[in-house]
């Protein structure tokens, strides 16, 4: 990034900006299509599951939390996990106060239908999802404004909104084109 838009290093002089490398000691795996979300309510970075690079193709379903610049691994005191995924999301819902996990490939590539909950560092389910939420490549978001967590699919073309622990058909289209701009 250039020095105007680049994020400025803890203790840098008032006007300077520039990027830091910092690694710190202890990581997460090496993986992909992890779920990665912030967790505004107890204030860490939350990592869920992924694909790991070594050692088969069973999904991951591991914890992390990231705070204060460590990367701390809490699977044994998240409570029980969701099955192991690649490709889900994590949205944080600040009406509900909790991460919301949805969709990704489980196990032998099958589709995860399900709904988590992730409130108080501990993993709860929600119930099913509203349909197969890894169709299409779906996009998630917050949308503070009305208060829900949104998602798109774009094959099939839908748009779902997640609010006090349900999900509802907006029956709204996804955008045209939209596998295009997101793939």
């Amino acid at each position: 990034p250039s020095a105007s838009t680049a994020v400025p290093r803890a203790g840098a002089a008032p006007g300077s900006a520039g990027w830091e490398n910092f690694t710190p000691a202890t990581l997460p795996s090496s993986r992909y299509g992890e779920a990665v979300g912030y967790d505004g309510a107890d204030g860490y970075l939350v990592l869920f599951g992924g694909q790991g690079f070594a050692g088969g193709v069973t999904p991951l379903d591991d914890t992390w939390a990231y705070h204060n610049g460590t990367w701390t691994n809490i699977t044994a005191t998240a409570g029980t996990p969701p099955p192991g995924r690649a490709y889900a999301y994590l949205v944080y819902d600040a009406k509900d106060g909790y991460l919301v996990l949805v969709g990704g490939m489980c196990p032998g590539a099958v589709s995860c239908n399900d709904t988590w909950e992730f409130h108080g560092g501990r993993w709860s389910p929600l119930g099913a999802a509203p349909v197969d939420p890894a169709a299409g490549e779906p996009i998630a978001a917050y949308d503070s404004t009305d208060g829900y967590v949104v998602t798109a699919n774009c094959d099939p073309s839908a748009t779902y909104r997640f609010s006090g622990g349900n999900w509802s058909n907006t029956s709204v289209a996804a955008p045209p084109g939209c596998s295009a701009a997101i793939s």
